[in-house]
């Protein structure tokens, strides 16, 4: 599920589409307003994550990659020149 520079995307709407689509494996969230309770929530609530993208999410601090990485999720993040403010 592609959500890339949706900016109004915060972490409610995140987390209502992760709960109905628990099957997901792919979840790009670059440029949106998540923050780490987002992260947190996917972990548990899609079993079959793979990769997600966070880069360009200004909410996220430089170590929240690492609840994916915990879990073996490919994660496309790091500090980067878009970062919108």
């Amino acid at each position: 599920m592609c959500l890339l520079g949706c900016a109004n995307i915060k972490d409610e709407g995140a987390i209502t589409l992760a709960k109905e689509l628990t099957n997901l494996d792919n979840f790009d969230l670059g440029s949106t307003s998540i923050t780490n309770q987002t992260l947190s929530e996917l972990v548990t609530l899609c079993l079959n994550i793979r990769k997600v993208n966070i880069m360009g999410c200004k909410k996220l601090n430089a170590s929240d990659d690492l609840i994916l990485k915990r879990n073996k999720i490919n994660v496309e993040s790091g500090e980067d020149v878009f970062r919108f403010h």
